[in-house]
């Protein structure tokens, strides 16, 4: 397990309203086997419920720091590497799951840090097994342990489908001693209405994002949730897959005490509300607004991950100047060919990607099983497959 601190200032490090595209779908009468669902589809206009679904901590998050959970791809290394899954941590307490690989509660229970509890939104890249099948797990563990706050699950196409197939042929468990899964699935189509898949996606079953039409599509704005504003980008890869942008709010900037004493404003609540970017009546009836007294906007920090791609560069936009970009690197960079193959990177791809955002921080993710603990790779190194 990893962790990592979210600095204002990262250095670079080249080692390792609402959309109109989502449609509610209400579940007026729950199946007996399911908690209380409530489904955010694609497609037409879904404000009420998406607002309720990203509005449980109204207040503006910042993320404190970025726990790996797991970093591995396809099959985990016994005993170093875990299947892919991170966890970031919000001033407000709350967690974001991106990624629930198999054995993402056992480095749940076993952190002193994080809690089940706190999840408040799991965010999924993709369908492949590694990237989610420890979601079942977190859910019924979350049951058992008497969860009351609903938990929001965003992802791909056939999320809530292959959810709510485990639950109905594994018993699920009343809602009355349970809690509500709200879903929020990014349709194939994107923000612009396109088919991103096309006649013949990628993969070797034509079943992902096909290369140009992932380039010229449009980010989609999820909108707040959790206190984030979090924005997905399609990725290329062998089955419809999502990267995440999650940025914090710019913040008011600081308070120029000397300009508030000169306009006459008391030490009181009035100076913590122009604080927070209210504008204050004072007694003798003048309005003063925050810009009178505050300081330039201090813009939030952003954060991306881009999991199991070929080819991130829709991303490229979205993670401009971001504070810090994990990227996928499936693969060393003599393995190139095998990686665009195969539908990953390699090391050297997820850097140039990051040279291409400027972003100020790379963090490298989604090993292979090949490179153990000890690999002999080294950067600049050529090594051959094998």
């Amino acid at each position: 397990m990893a962790i990592w601190g979210l600095p204002t200032r990262a250095p670079v490090v080249r080692c390792c309203a609402e959309p109109d595209y989502l449609r509610v779908r209400h579940r007026f009468q729950p199946r007996p086997w399911l908690p209380s669902c409530r489904g955010l589809r694609q497609a037409a206009c879904a404000p009420a419920l998406l607002a309720a679904a990203g509005a449980r901590k109204s207040k503006m998050a910042r993320m404190e720091r970025v726990v790996f959970l797991g970093t591995g791809s396809a099959v985990p290394v016994p005993g170093q590497r875990n299947m892919s899954s991170l966890a970031v941590m919000l001033n407000t307490g709350g967690i974001i799951l991106v990624d629930c690989g198999e054995g993402t509660q056992h480095h749940i229970k076993v952190s002193t840090l994080l809690k089940l509890s706190r999840v408040e939104v799991i965010l999924l890249t993709h369908l492949h097994g590694d990237h989610c099948f420890g979601l079942f797990g977190v859910l019924s563990t979350a049951a058992i342990e008497g969860r009351k706050d609903p938990i929001l699950i965003v992802g791909p196409q056939g999320i809530q489908d292959m959810v709510e197939s485990m639950l109905r042929f594994t018993g699920g468990w009343a809602p009355e001693e349970s809690f509500n899964i709200e879903y929020l699935e990014i349709p194939n189509t994107g923000a612009g209405g396109e088919d991103l898949v096309g006649p013949s996606g990628s993969g070797p079953k034509g079943l992902g994002f096909h290369p140009d039409r992932c380039r010229h599509a449009e980010a989609v704005e999820l909108g707040m949730l959790a206190g984030l504003r979090i924005t997905a980008v399609p990725l290329v890869h062998g089955i419809p897959d999502w990267g995440y942008i999650l940025k914090e709010l710019d913040r008011p900037g600081k308070l120029d005490a000397a300009k508030a004493q000169k306009l006459g404003i008391p030490r009181n609540s009035l100076m913590g509300r122009l604080k927070q970017g209210e504008a204050v009546t004072l007694d003798d009836g003048r309005v003063v607004l925050p810009e009178q007294v505050l300081g330039p906007e201090i813009p939030g920090r952003s954060f991306a991950v881009l999991q199991d791609t070929s080819d991130a560069s829709s991303a490229i936009k979205a993670c401009h100047h971001a504070n810090c970009v994990i990227h996928e690197a499936t693969f060393e960079a003599a393995m190139e060919e095998d990686a665009l193959r195969k539908g990953h990177s390699t090391s050297v791809m997820a850097a140039r990607f990051t040279a291409a955002c400027e972003a100020k921080r790379l963090i490298l993710s989604h090993f292979s099983a090949r490179y153990a603990k000890t690999s002999d790779v080294r950067p600049g190194c050529q090594r051959g497959p094998g």
